[in-house]
């Protein structure tokens, strides 16, 4: 009989997993969640940077439409653009804003007839290396 007991218990014992199993699978997970979390964050900066460039093209194309309707000159403000009855760029003054929702800077060049813009990009500053540009 004692054998028996014996033999039951270390059976029942085998049927779950130990501390040591337990600790090594959430340490995988944590590991493959940190890489997972670290891939998506590149692809999604790489989405914003394609965003904003395609915004900042969008802008040029109405900027170019505008000067042709106004003698080749380009407007003083980009609010121009989004302002009136028929507005060059639909959905009002967001769509004059990068993908992180800060506001594209405008530049008037060459006496109005040329124009620059320019996105902080990520880190929010003008003037950096990560500053996205039409030019």
């Amino acid at each position: 009989m004692n054998n028996q007991i014996s033999k039951e218990a270390v059976r029942r014992g085998k049927e779950g997993f130990s501390l040591i199993e337990l600790i090594i699978a959430v340490s995988i997970l944590a590991i493959l969640s940190a890489v997972a979390v670290t891939n998506v964050k590149k692809h999604i900066d790489k989405t914003n940077k394609v965003a904003t460039m395609e915004t900042i093209q969008a802008i040029s194309s109405a900027l170019t439409t505008y000067s042709l309707d106004h003698g080749g000159k380009y407007p003083e403000s980009l609010n121009a653009l989004v302002e009136g009855d028929d507005p060059d760029i639909k959905g009002g003054a967001d769509a004059l804003n990068d993908a992180w929702a800060q506001e594209i800077k405008y530049e008037r060049l060459k006496n109005g007839r040329d124009f620059k813009l320019t996105s902080a990009g990520p880190d929010g500053d003008f003037g950096t290396d990560d500053d996205l540009t039409s030019k």
